[in-house]
Parts: structure tokens; C-alpha cells; sequence
């Protein structure tokens, strides 16, 4: 009989967006290479997994801050 030793295996989505902000935000994920957006919200110091990008593709994010209707644009 063999032996395996006890292994923790964590496995991760490649891209993780954390909400550190005291608001509530919609998002909007854009693969400019596939030409496919994704739309969902996060509350306050949520976490949300994105399981569904090609990390070497161009992957834009909007996000929009929902309480002061501040747009706020990164690339």
C-alpha cells in the first residue's frame, strides 16, 4: 500500500476584484480580444472571483460607484 502525503491544494480565479471602498459598486469587464462583457455588482467589501478572462488577453474595467455616481475608469 502507498503512501501520498496530505497536500492543500487553493485554486484561485486569475483575476480576484476586492472592494476596499465604503460603497457599493457595478462593474463591467470588457475582453477586448473576444469582443464579450460582463456586468455585475459588489457591495462593500466584497470579493468577487473572475473566473472567465484569458489572462493574456486586453481586459479593460469599468467600474461605477453607485452611492455618488462617481464613473471611475481603469485600463
Amino acid at each position: 500500500m502507498r503512501k501520498f502525503p496530505k497536500i492543500s491544494l487553493k485554486l484561485r480565479a486569475p483575476i480576484e476584484l476586492e472592494n476596499l471602498l465604503p460603497y457599493n459598486l457595478e462593474y463591467r469587464i470588457y475582453d477586448k480580444d473576444t469582443d464579450q462583457n460582463w456586468r455585475s455588482y459588489l457591495r462593500r467589501g466584497g470579493v468577487m472571483p473572475v473566473h472567465s478572462v484569458e489572462l493574456g488577453h486586453l481586459v479593460l474595467l469599468n467600474i461605477e460607484v453607485v452611492e455618488s455616481g462617481t464613473l471611475i475608469r481603469f485600463k
